[in-house]
């Protein structure tokens, strides 16, 4: 968006992040390339609140990355993934029937919701979540397109492979690794590492949304957003560790049971999207090498960072 003069307004219900895991902030001590503000907004409140700072704010698209998205942790407190993936999902398309002003809504969810897939799948694909993450993002999609559909709500729902970037939750699986390489930490593989997954860097993800969001609609549209390239775990964990000339070595991998629901692939096909002119440009080593390059200007990696705190 630097390049179109677009006025970016961001809704967080925390503002207290570090500079390091916010792009937007962390770069612009280099340059002067966003224009942004902050509010804080949390979903889980009422459809009222949410409804003023539309009002407020009057925007003429939304992006809404709003939800709860670790997936084993979902299965100790279920109730929370359902309150901000479901109820909090309905009270922010609750809000965006009543404003007018609106030209587009992306409502970004994931494969998740049709479980392990064989195949390459389309965007009618059945849902068939295996965890409760992944039934609540399915019930939120659904409540999303019913809304849409009601209230004439011009809707993009996009699923996107698995995503990585600099700025990531250090307890992400390719920032978690390259940090086991920098500091000769401990990483912990779920099963042998035979899961298929489809790394995208978040700034190709970024671009698909942006070309999505231009894009003139008047009724809803679902895309996939996926990585042209399949890899295992395990092989995704040589390529980290071999940044700093590790291997796989019992010295820093352990081997752990599988959590309960875990996917094996999720195959998506994206031939929609690609038909629109969109293509992932950066590979796999090269996203992985900035990540690197990122972990390693961290002045000093707090203890807090390295493990998911849950709130509800």
């Amino acid at each position: 968006m630097k390049n179109k003069g677009i006025e970016v307004i961001i809704a967080n219900r925390r503002n207290n992040y570090e500079k390091c895991f916010l792009p937007y902030e962390y770069y612009q001590v280099k340059s002067k390339r966003y224009e942004y503000e902050n509010v804080l907004l949390d979903i889980n409140q009422s459809v009222g609140e949410i409804y003023e700072i539309i009002k407020k704010v009057e925007p003429t698209h939304i992006v809404s990355f709003s939800s709860l998205c670790m997936v084993g942790q979902s299965w100790d407190d279920p109730d929370d993934w359902y309150q901000t993936n479901v109820i909090g999902q309905s009270h922010l398309i609750q809000a965006l029937a009543q404003y007018k002003g609106l030209k587009h809504y992306i409502h970004f969810s994931t494969p998740e919701v049709y479980g392990s897939t064989i195949e390459a799948v389309k965007e009618n694909e059945k849902f068939n979540p295996t965890t409760p993450y992944a039934a609540s993002r399915a019930a939120g999609d659904y409540m999303t397109k019913l809304w849409s559909i009601k209230h004439e709500i011009p809707t993009t729902i996009t699923r996107a492979s698995s995503i990585y970037s600099e700025g990531q939750h250090l307890y992400r699986i390719i920032p978690r690794a390259l940090m086991c390489g920098l500091y000769n930490k401990v990483i912990y593989l779920e099963g042998n590492g035979s899961s298929i997954r489809y790394y995208l860097h978040m700034e190709d993800v970024s671009r698909a949304l942006l070309m999505l969001a231009e894009k003139d609609i008047s009724n809803i549209e679902t895309y996939h957003i996926s990585s042209s390239r399949k890899i295992t775990i395990r092989e995704l964990l040589m390529i980290c560790l071999g940044k700093y000339k590790k291997g796989l070595s019992t010295s820093n991998v352990r081997y752990v049971q599988e959590r309960p629901g875990l996917d094996h692939a999720y195959h998506l096909d994206d031939s929609k999207l690609r038909g629109m002119g969109w293509c992932d440009n950066i590979e796999l080593e090269d996203g992985i090498d900035r990540v690197k390059s990122w972990l390693e200007s961290i002045p000093e990696i707090q203890p807090e960072w390295l493990s998911y705190k849950h709130k509800a």
